[in-house]
């Protein structure tokens, strides 16, 4: 996604469920409430719901985890 807050939640869940994961917005959210310390959450529980990791080493390494 990007740092911050930047995609919003509908698409996570359309692309989640094209990569086999979670498309339900409460499955979707279990799994972002694990993550708590890696992804960013705006406006979190609402339907303005967005997401995004939370500093750019983690977006570089999601990019590219051979750089590690």
């Amino acid at each position: 996604a990007g740092v911050g807050p930047v995609l919003p939640l509908p698409l996570l869940c359309t692309a989640s469920q094209k990569l086999d994961g979670p498309e339900r917005v409460t499955r979707v959210r279990d799994v972002l409430v694990d993550l708590r310390g890696v992804v960013v959450r705006g406006a979190p529980g609402t339907p303005a719901e967005q997401v995004g990791v939370s500093h750019q080493t983690v977006a570089e390494y999601l990019l590219d985890p051979t750089q590690a």
